[in-house]
């Protein structure tokens, strides 16, 4: 099935030989190739290899070639790993899903062909020894980037202040997060103070004991239901506390929680003129329209990672190469590998306050990927 898919992929392009072209398998978004994520990507793709190829020594005198994949299942991964090495792809770029991602990881990490994934936040990309895969990249900061995010911000807008947070010991989900943030407070010299999350504590209360104490700021650890019972019971006992949160601001989470502040890593990656350039060359090249932002960019940054890599090696130790690869665009920044994380050495982090209108941006920070180990632990929680 999987020589097929490879087969037909091949062919639903200009078809150029084989023999003279670099493969690189590309897996999609979840929701597939005729998604609007799927073909922005797709459209972002195919103008990173038009214009490689249209130079004069191409990749490193051939041609790069995307190739469309279909998303393996569970049991069919190890399996399509296995024919896409012996059809000789240099490099598989992966838009899917985190528990997609896992699954290839797995399959491809005892092997030398690289592993890139678009997204990557909430895959370790860890061994044991707590180095990354030799061939394994992500363009994402690990999960807990937002302890650092939020600590970084507290440092900067409330020197000195008191920052009370509210965690759970039992919790897997969040509790990797609450021990990085603690250390990162400290770190920037503010005071905690911990509050341990107790479901059958009825007074004192997580938000009066953090309000007693002084504290300006209170940072949920907790999951999103525990998170919205702290945030209404501070409104409705107008107390001078802001409420953070820890975690990832989820779909199901509703805007009425006004005044939450959270932090995102995808907000900068869709601003800049990049994004622009690249909707103006792909109706230029394609008579198509770009119409989902973050894919169009995330795949046009795996694209470049990819075509430097190859470049540089010659096909040859390509993820040698890739641990090295730098200037990658990706919104208004401009990303380097770093050796030692196999992500990006660091990226802008959005601190969005929320609204009944959306999500507004308050502060950007910067959070290196040497501040947040692949080692902290797995989110269970997704």
């Amino acid at each position: 099935v999987m020589a097929m898919a490879f087969t037909e992929a091949v062919a639903a392009e200009e078809n150029p030989s084989r023999e003279w072209s670099f493969p690189v398998v590309v897996l999609p978004p979840k929701s597939g190739w005729e998604s609007d994520e799927g073909k922005s990507a797709w459209l972002a793709l195919k103008v990173v290899m038009e214009e490689a190829n249209a130079t004069r020594d191409g990749v490193a005198g051939r041609d790069v070639l995307f190739l469309k994949s279909q998303l393996p299942t569970p049991k069919d991964a190890p399996a399509a790993v296995d024919e896409w090495r012996k059809n000789g792809v240099k490099v598989v770029i992966s838009l899917a899903d985190s528990e997609t991602d896992k699954l290839l990881v797995s399959a491809t990490a005892a092997d030398d062909m690289p592993l890139l994934l678009a997204n990557g936040e909430w895959v370790s990309l860890s061994e044991e020894n707590d180095r990354p895969f030799k061939n394994v990249f992500a363009f994402d900061l690990y999960y807990p980037f937002r302890a650092v995010a939020l600590a970084k911000y507290a440092a900067f807008r409330y020197k000195g202040a008191t920052v009370a947070i509210e965690a759970d010991l039992n919790d897997g989900q969040m509790y990797p997060a609450y021990d990085l943030l603690q250390r990162k407070l400290k770190e920037c010299g503010l005071t905690t103070m911990m509050i341990w999350h107790n479901p059958a504590r009825r007074v004192p209360l997580a938000e009066d004991e953090a309000s007693s104490a002084g504290a300006t700021i209170l940072i949920s650890c907790l999951g999103p239901r525990n998170l919205q019972t702290t945030w209404r019971r501070v409104k409705e006992k107008h107390l001078p506390l802001e409420v953070w949160y820890s975690g990832p601001f989820l779909p199901s989470m509703p805007l009425s929680l006004e005044g939450l502040l959270v932090a995102d890593q995808a907000h900068p990656a869709t601003r800049g003129e990049s994004f622009d350039e690249l909707a103006t060359r792909a109706w230029e090249a394609e008579r198509k329209k770009v119409t989902d932002r973050y894919y169009a960019v995330k795949a046009r940054a795996a694209g470049l990672c990819a075509v430097e890599a190859l470049k540089t090696s010659g096909g040859k130790s390509v993820a040698d190469a890739m641990s090295g690869v730098s200037g990658i665009p990706l919104g208004d920044e401009l990303l380097d590998i770093d050796k030692t994380t196999h992500r990006p050495a660091s990226r802008k982090v959005a601190l969005l306050r929320v609204s009944e209108k959306g999500l507004a941006l308050e502060h950007i920070v910067e959070v290196r990927s040497s501040e947040v180990p692949d080692s902290i632990g797995p989110y269970t929680g997704r």
